[in-house]
């Protein structure tokens, strides 16, 4: 599977089938039958879209460099993330590792996390990125001999760890990728601000937001905010955590409620989850 298939194109052929509508803080939120039929519903979301793109590679490279001057900072999500890539060298002895961050945008993890990381621990860090998010990085020189970026999960090399942030939940098929990404075969997976119904059913709705929220730090001068929206599907945590545990074991959940909001009446939650292969 091609990494453009992460959101279709925005025009549609289509029709709207909305299933009902919940009040969400006021505001009434349209569910819809399909990630399809939601997407017709939606303006300049597509992380194909060259503007928003070049705007996060823009804010990259900004916040990149911000951070050689500031100390190292730990928040809600990279603090899980550290904890995950420390544990997995304790308990496997490692001195260098390979990172599949799928749906890593434009490597903000990476710069984030190695700052933390002895300089002489080996690193290769591979992010999957739709083409458009690949080319706006490679085009601006993100890549680094550690930070390498790509369209497509074909050819990789043994991966040790996967990594993905608020990624499964924007995709057109979010089972179809999880399939792939436990076909790769790394010891370790960590899914991280994940928004699940405990209603043991999916929802697809549309989310909004300001083009200047996508991306680390305030948006360069040369962009003009606006405000973007994007097909996003409420994952069953019961039938997302059955398929995983096919392969893994769930060792460490905990509460991570940055990437999830309220829906109606519907139980939503925000997690983390660290998962082992099956030896």
């Amino acid at each position: 599977m091609n990494i453009k298939d992460f959101i279709p194109p925005i025009i549609l052929k289509v029709k709207n089938k909305i299933l009902g509508k919940q009040k969400v803080d006021g505001v009434i939120e349209e569910e819809y039958e399909s990630y399809q039929s939601a997407q017709t519903k939606c303006v300049n979301g597509d992380y194909q879209n060259v503007e928003l793109c070049d705007m996060i590679a823009e804010k990259t490279i900004v916040y990149k460099d911000s951070l050689i001057q500031q100390p190292n900072s730990l928040t809600a999500t990279n603090v899980f993330l550290l904890a995950a890539i420390n544990n997995i060298r304790i308990t496997d002895s490692l001195k260098s590792m390979t990172i599949l961050d799928f749906g890593g945008a434009c490597g903000a993890h990476f710069f984030e996390i190695r700052k933390f990381l002895p300089e002489t621990f080996n690193l290769k860090w591979i992010v999957v990125e739709t083409p458009q998010m690949v080319l706006s990085a490679k085009t601006k020189f993100i890549e680094t001999k550690e930070l390498i970026f790509l369209d497509n999960m074909n050819n990789l090399p043994p991966i040790d760890f996967i990594y993905s942030s608020s990624t499964l939940q924007y995709t057109a098929k979010p089972y179809e990728f999880l399939e792939n990404l436990l076909k790769v075969g790394a010891n370790s997976i960590l899914f991280n601000r994940m928004m699940f119904n405990e209603n043991d059913r999916d929802l697809i709705t549309i989310q909004k937001s300001s083009l200047s929220n996508n991306g680390p730090g305030p948006m360069p001068k040369q962009f003009t905010d606006k405000i973007i929206s994007y097909p996003h599907t409420t994952l069953s945590f019961n039938k997302f955590n059955s398929v995983v545990l096919k392969s893994y074991n769930l060792t460490w959940v905990f509460n991570e409620a940055t990437g999830s909001y309220k829906i109606g009446n519907e139980s939503i939650i925000g997690r983390g989850l660290f998962y082992t292969k099956i030896s």
